[in-house]
């Protein structure tokens, strides 16, 4: 069969198609991926091929760093960023990815479930369409509330506006359009606790040769315990909370691995004990040694910290990342607390607490490593 990947222009709306594109090409299937964003150079890496047809030159660089930090914390202005996000310019996409769709006649088009003008577009042709979510947006319980939701409901009837005007009608779960033939997403039912009856559970996905984005991992102490800190490629801009972490695990027998973006290009980083500072992390690298991963809660994050069985600090700042957290309490696998507004040594407390955890155990086999630290103060 011929199968098109359509997926969004962003890290997180990337990384976990790799391993599935991979896996139906070793099947013999053909597999093309296709974005408005120029991903070719990591499509070429990981072996995918890639498709320049729908890259739109007039979409611009998303917002990331302060700029977009500036644009969450503010509610207003965060409305606007996920309205201009998957509502504008829906209607003049379409008519092109029909076309470019009708051109290579796939037998099957695999989306990402935000990526709104694929979905319209092969609704249109009457081809399958399968959703496979970047995110646990499609098995959040029916009473889970966050700002992100009540935005996306406000939105609603612009929403169905848009799909209206092509006589679509489908059925949404928050910023995901569900596939009336199949939907998919990366999670267990250990971890959301419940089996959804309109969504299939397939565990993390992870690349299963290049994923594309690899980067040198650089070598840390094997007598410390690994700390990690990242929170993903776009809402890095935390200069604040990273100096707070920093000065939590000064007195701990800790070794701290940061991803802060380009933040790590300030020369205020250098110098720093036992610390080390990373533009892009090779995360999956990382996390294999990792004694706790500090997070923002991005789905991508979650999963990888999950799958390598690293409990999770959450800390979530914006959109789906207050739902991850909801399953991360609930499951017993971490725990929550907002950094930006937590002192030092609230910090500290909870970096101890979630260490020395005989609840948050998430993999016996990882006993191997640096014990947690008994004497030392937290």
């Amino acid at each position: 069969m011929k199968l098109i990947f359509c997926l969004l222009a962003e890290q997180g709306h990337i990384n976990p198609y790799i391993g599935p594109a991979q896996a139906l090409r070793l099947l013999g299937h053909e597999v093309l991926v296709a974005s408005s964003g120029d991903i070719s150079e990591q499509m070429k890496n990981s072996d995918l091929p890639f498709s320049r047809a729908l890259i739109s030159p007039e979409a611009g660089a998303a917002p990331r760093g302060k700029a977009l930090v500036d644009l969450i914390e503010d509610r207003s202005q965060h409305r606007a960023l996920i309205e201009t996000v998957f509502l504008k310019g829906i209607v003049e996409q379409v008519e092109p990815m029909k076309k470019w769709l009708e051109e290579e006649a796939p037998d099957g088009v695999i989306v990402d479930p935000m990526n709104y003008a694929a979905v319209i577009a092969a609704h249109l042709l009457g081809i399958p369409w399968i959703s496979i979510s970047s995110s646990l947006t499609s098995v959040i319980p029916s009473d889970l509330k966050s700002d992100t939701l009540d935005i996306v409901a406000s939105l609603a009837p612009m929403r169905a506006e848009v799909f209206g005007r092509f006589g679509f009608v489908p059925e949404f779960r928050a910023v995901d359009c569900f596939s009336p033939y199949l939907n998919i997403t990366f999670a267990t039912r250990d971890f959301i606790g419940h089996t959804p009856k309109d969504v299939e559970l397939v565990g993390p996905s992870v690349a299963l040769f290049q994923r594309g984005d690899e980067v040198e991992l650089r070598t840390t102490p094997s007598d410390k315990l690994l700390i990690y800190v990242s929170f993903g490629s776009q809402v890095f801009y935390y200069p604040t909370i990273f100096k707070k972490i920093i000065k939590a695990c000064e007195t701990l027998s800790v070794h701290l691995v940061l991803s802060i973006g380009d933040l790590a290009d300030e020369p205020e980083w250098e110098d720093k004990k036992n610390v080390q500072f990373y533009k892009y992390a090779p995360q999956l690298e990382i996390l294999k040694r990792a004694a706790l991963f500090i997070t923002h809660g991005g789905a991508n994050s979650v999963m990888e910290g999950l799958r390598a069985g690293v409990p999770l600090l959450i800390s979530p700042l914006c959109n789906d990342q207050y739902h991850q957290a909801h399953f991360i309490e609930k499951s017993g696998v971490g725990r929550s607390l907002d950094l930006r507004i937590a002192s030092v040594e609230e910090i500290r407390g909870m970096i101890g607490s979630v260490l020395r955890s005989e609840n948050i155990h998430i993999d016996q086999q990882r006993d191997q490593r640096p014990q947690p630290f008994a004497a030392d103060p937290i």
